[in-house]
C-alpha cells in the first residue's frame, strides 16, 4: 500500500503543479524569445521573423504594434511549433503546440489573457493524456488522466487549484481501485481503497490530512 500512496500522490503533485507548467513551457508565440540579432520593433501589418540560419520563425499579424488574430512558431525543420491567437496583444482562442514530427501535444483556449475551460494534452499518437478544466488560469473542477490505451487512470478534483472533494484512481477496465476525499489540499473524511475485483480491501477517515480511523 505504500507503493501506492506514494504513486498517486507523486501524480496529483505532476497534474497540480507541473502539468500546468509543462504546458506553458511549450511553444508559444509570447514566451518564444526573437533570433538573436533581431531587435524589438514596433510592427504593422503581416510580419514575419526568421532564425539567422534562413529558416522562418515565426509569422503573424499586427496593428499599431499589437499581436492581432493567430500567430504561427515554426521548428527550424518548417514544422509548425505553436499556434496561439490573440486579440489586442492578448492571448485570446484558440492554444494549441505540436512536436517536432507534426504531431499534437496539447491544445487549449484563452480568454481575455487567461486559460478556460479544458485544456488536452495528448499522447503521440493522438489519444488523450489529460483533461483539465481551467477557470481563470488555474485549476477548477475534474482533471482526468487516462493511459496511452484510453483506460481512465484518474478522476482529481480542483478548486482554485487546490485539491478539494472526491479524487478517485482506476484500474485497467475502468474499475475502481481507490477514493479519497480532500478538503484545501489535505485529506479529510472517508477513503476507500478497493481490490481488483471490486472488492473492499480497506477503508478508513482523514482528519485534517492525517489518519484516524481505519
Amino acid at each position: 500500500m505504500k507503493n501506492f500512496v506514494l504513486f498517486i500522490v507523486c501524480s496529483w503533485i505532476f497534474m497540480g503543479t507541473g502539468f500546468a507548467q509543462e504546458i506553458d513551457s511549450l511553444a508559444t508565440t509570447e514566451e518564444i524569445p526573437a533570433p538573436e540579432g533581431q531587435a524589438a520593433e514596433k510592427k504593422e501589418g503581416l510580419h514575419k521573423e526568421y532564425y539567422p540560419t534562413g529558416e522562418l520563425y515565426s509569422e503573424g499579424e499586427y496593428k499599431e504594434g499589437k499581436k492581432e488574430g493567430l500567430f504561427k512558431v515554426y521548428y527550424k525543420n518548417g514544422q509548425l511549433m505553436a499556434e496561439r491567437t490573440f486579440a489586442h496583444d492578448i492571448p485570446d482562442g484558440i492554444d494549441r503546440g505540436y512536436s517536432q514530427d507534426g504531431k499534437l501535444m496539447f491544445e487549449g483556449i484563452f480568454k481575455n489573457g487567461k486559460r478556460q475551460e479544458v485544456v488536452k494534452y495528448f499522447y503521440p499518437d493522438g489519444k488523450v493524456k489529460t483533461e483539465a478544466n481551467y477557470k481563470d488560469d488555474i485549476l477548477n473542477g475534474i482533471t482526468k488522466q487516462y493511459d496511452p490505451e484510453g483506460n481512465l487512470l484518474y478522476e482529481i478534483n480542483y478548486k482554485k487549484n487546490k485539491l478539494e472533494g472526491v479524487t478517485k484512481q482506476y484500474a485497467k477496465g475502468s474499475k475502481l481501485l481507490a477514493e479519497y476525499t480532500y478538503k484545501d489540499n489535505k485529506r479529510e473524511g472517508p477513503f476507500k481503497e478497493y481490490n481488483e475485483d471490486g472488492s473492499l480491501k480497506s477503508s478508513g477517515k482523514y482528519k485534517n490530512g492525517k489518519l484516524v480511523q481505519k
